[in-house]
């Protein structure tokens, strides 16, 4: 047995602060609780080394729920000027205005009543009285950032109309690529999945406005490419 994960003892997770080890299973399992939202799991020892995180199938998991607005703000505040929750409730491993929130994916998560939720989703509830009917889109871009004016329910076509800018683009332009081939810049736009040529041009401005005048003709955000 590791001693480091016997049970009992508390071990620190890079991405999602302190656990609680409570059962050590064998060399590859653990059952954790995280101690911030007291939501409890099984994880392997290599991920937890690694930091826990959610994944993609759970963070699905966590988008459809019966949570009522008045059962939510009774364990949670929640200020839509900071997008900030702290707790209503102490309880075993959290206090009456501590903070509520664990980081998963670049995006908050919070436990009520065993079950986890997206913090976005729950700062719609608190304000709205019910959930997004659709998926929420964080106008800046920034995951964690849940003030109620930086939240939108949108499809998933409207959400893909704002995005940020690609880790590969080389252009400082979305949509807008050098041809080495052509010795020319492209430009192009998506829609509905479709991709649309908007033109081939000697200079990089030239493609730019071609490329901005379609994202304004096709409803982009004019957020979408920071």
């Amino acid at each position: 047995m590791n001693h480091e994960f016997k049970a009992g003892t508390i071990h620190k997770s890079n991405k999602c602060g302190n656990v609680l080890i409570t059962n050590y299973v064998s060399s590859k399992k653990i059952n954790i609780v995280f101690l911030e939202t007291g939501n409890e799991r099984f994880v392997s020892v290599s991920n937890l080394l690694k930091g826990v995180a959610l994944d993609r199938k759970e963070m699905n998991r966590l988008k459809n729920s019966t949570l009522s607005q008045s059962r939510l703000k009774r364990f949670l505040k929640y200020d839509p000027i900071t997008g900030i929750f702290t707790r209503n409730i102490s309880m075993s491993q959290t206090k009456k205005g501590d903070v509520a929130g664990c980081k998963s994916r670049g995006y908050l998560t919070i436990s009520i009543d065993d079950k986890l939720y997206l913090a976005h989703r729950l700062a719609w509830l608190y304000v709205n009285g019910e959930f997004p009917k659709n998926q929420i889109d964080h106008i800046n871009h920034v995951k964690d950032d849940n003030r109620i004016d930086n939240l939108r329910d949108v499809t998933d076509q409207e959400n893909m109309k704002n995005l940020r800018k690609r880790k590969d683009n080389t252009s400082g332009v979305n949509g807008v690529w050098f041809s080495k081939q052509k010795g020319k810049w492209i430009a192009e736009i998506m829609l509905n999945k479709i991709k649309i040529h908007l033109g081939t041009f000697s200079n990089l401005t030239d493609a730019e406005i071609s490329r901005k005048m379609a994202e304004q003709k096709y409803g982009y955000h004019k957020h979408h490419g920071e």
